[in-house]
């Protein structure tokens, strides 16, 4: 394999990898952005039956209401974990780009001292 065919093959594969990365980025956007949504639509549909149930009981329109934020709790956890994962992805992929580079000098290296020792 020549130099010039493995320089295009380097360039296609770090144009792939950064493709990826940001399609996980837009991935994980999306999902945060779906669950704000599922959370808006439960605190609305939630919000009607609460002005009804504090008309009836007080006591249960207090427990609609602690569910509430701990539905808000747990997806901003949620939000969090996924902004996390996202972020070690970043940084496992950076890693790996950096060992297949590590690796590619490596061999490229072999591939020079066993030309140059054929040559002697």
């Amino acid at each position: 394999m020549s130099s010039k065919e493995l320089q295009v093959l380097k360039e296609e594969e770090k144009t792939l990898i950064n493709l990826h990365t940001k399609l996980s980025d837009q991935l994980n956007r999306l999902k945060v952005e779906e669950l704000a949504l599922i959370t808006m639509i439960r605190l609305e549909t939630g919000g009607n039956t609460s002005t009804e149930t504090e008309m009836s009981t007080s006591n249960q329109g207090v427990v609609t209401e602690k569910e509430n934020k701990q539905e808000e709790l747990q997806l901003s956890v949620a939000a969090e974990r996924i902004f996390e994962s996202e972020e070690m992805e970043e940084e496992e992929e950076e890693e790996d780009e950096e060992d297949s580079e590590d690796d590619g000098a490596k061999q490229l290296m072999s591939f020079l001292e066993e030309l140059t020792s054929k040559k002697t």
